[in-house]
């Protein structure tokens, strides 16, 4: 997971030396936007079981996706990026005579990328838990950092804004503790035990704010039942356990994302009221609001994941268990959450979602499916679009997105715009100056529906390079459009 504490550039009407690496649509009349989604991706075609996905982020807009992969016959860890443009090949990370399975993935300001997964590939202990880094031209050595004599669970694993990486993991002893261990950019601190009850503790996951704390928060049946649990890590000491839940029920799988302001949202799903439905609260800093059933379905809600994104949205997927199952989705705006929508149907090996956000707003969504006979790591991304352009019978998104994509260097002589239109039509991309004089036409024709790109040499249509200034991108088709921003520098 990553820690989003800004975008990496405000959306300003004035020129600043970069270019912003995605369009903000403009709604009309200056509606709040909506989040519109691509289709499904199956992202593995192997044939053997590819299971439990884990998705990150970094500052760069580039996605990265683990998980484990049975087909070379033993359970192995494998890993893809998408670039912005495209995904790279599925990439094997272990060959160990062991089982290496339960990947977790982070990624660090610097664009260093952070695996960890459990191992079994020492014959004569348990399980653990071992490391490994891209630096963005290799992958260093499996690394192997604990040394339990209990056997490792489950764990999670975030970067900090400073660039530390904290890990925590649920160990078996007489019972299920937690274990924490922190990268510093050179080495692992020891283990350390930050529970200590009669009950088991598990399931923990992890966010990081943008002063440097890092909230746990994880299942935990002490008192009799599972409940929710939470502490914090303010860089020097842990608070002491806190019970978030308290309802005689039983609290399960939580999910944890704090916003750029620092508050701190918690997910779980709850049967007290006869069957599961998703739940909420949040720490604005100084206190815990009152727990908030968020669904209210026909079916079973569970398996929260929540993300918040650069500008404090907060949104929430969960697995609902209608017949056929749904990914379903509702957004916290600050004031008031949105209604559920259905973000995709699932088949009945469908699993929980897991979602991250990037420094744009994207929505990045990965869950595992028997879809196509054996389980596959599927896909999808949403993103802001123009509001209205809706069509919640197909359970996503009709409207239109614009991206673009800067170059690598600030002088770079073109940039990409990528786009999605939702059916074959006429479309239109121009390109405007600040006045709303049109400077330069990139496409007027029939074109078919799905994801499509340009390439803008940053001319107007008499050839010269534009000046420095802000410029809008408007694309047309099937009676809708969209208009987004972007600031050029020479």
């Amino acid at each position: 997971m990553t820690t989003l504490c800004s975008r990496p550039v405000p959306l300003v009407s004035i020129a600043v030396p970069v270019f912003l690496g995605m369009v903000a649509l403009i709604a009309p009349g200056g509606a709040s936007a909506d989040m519109m989604w691509t289709p499904d991706e199956r992202l593995t075609e192997d044939g053997a079981s590819s299971r439990y996905p884990g998705v990150a982020t970094d500052r760069g807009g580039s996605v990265h996706i683990v998980w484990e992969d049975t087909r070379d016959g033993n359970n192995e860890i494998y890993y893809k990026r998408w670039n912005g443009v495209s995904w790279t090949s599925d990439e094997r990370l272990t060959n160990a005579v062991g089982f290496s399975g339960g990947p977790e993935v982070a990624a660090d300001p610097s664009g260093n990328i952070h695996v960890l997964w459990v191992d079994d590939r020492d014959p004569y202990i348990q399980p653990q838990v071992y490391y490994k880094r891209w630096n963005g031209i290799s992958w260093t050595a499996d690394e192997r950092i604990s040394n339990y004599s209990g056997q490792w669970s489950n764990g999670a694993v975030i970067a900090d804004s400073g660039g530390s990486v904290h890990g925590v993991f649920a160990v078996w002893l007489n019972n299920y503790e937690l274990y924490y261990k922190r990268w510093d950019g050179a080495s692992w601190s020891a283990d350390e035990r930050i529970t200590n009850a009669p009950g088991q503790s598990t399931l923990p996951v992890l966010a990081a704010d943008c002063g440097g704390n890092v909230h746990v928060v994880w299942q935990d049946n002490r008192d009799g039942n599972d409940e929710i649990y939470y502490k914090r890590w303010s860089g020097v000491s842990w608070t002491p356990d806190e019970r978030l839940t308290n309802d005689g029920a039983e609290s399960r799988n939580p999910a944890v994302a704090a916003d750029p302001s620092g508050n701190i949202h918690v997910l779980w799903h709850d049967n007290r009221d006869g069957h599961n439905e998703i739940y909420y609260k949040r720490w604005d800093g100084v206190s815990w609001t009152p727990d908030a059933r968020l669904t209210n379905a026909e079916s079973y809600s569970e398996f929260p994941t929540g993300a918040a994104d650069p500008d404090g949205n907060v949104y929430v997927l969960y697995k609902h268990l209608l017949s056929p199952r749904e990914i379903r989705c509702k957004q916290w705006d600050g004031l008031s959450w949105t209604p559920d929508e259905v973000v995709t149907n699932v088949g009945n090996g469908f699993s929980f979602p897991i979602v991250a956000a990037d420094g744009v707003g994207n929505l990045h969504l990965v869950w595992e499916d028997t879809d196509d006979g054996n389980y596959e790591i599927y896909y999808k991304r949403g993103g802001p679009s123009v509001a209205g352009m809706w069509d919640q019978s197909h359970g996503r998104s009709r409207g239109l997105l614009v991206r673009v994509t800067s170059p690598s260097t600030l002088a770079g002589p073109a940039t990409r715009i990528a786009f999605l239109v939702p059916t074959q039509s006429w479309t239109t991309l121009t390109i405007f100056d600040f006045s709303g004089r049109c400077v330069a036409r990139l496409l007027d024709e029939l074109i078919d529906g799905g994801e499509h790109e340009v390439i803008w040499s940053v001319r107007g249509e008499n050839g010269a390079r534009l000046p420095s200034g802000v410029y809008f991108c408007r694309l047309e088709s099937a009676g809708k459009s969209a208009t987004g921003r972007t600031v050029m520098v020479k």
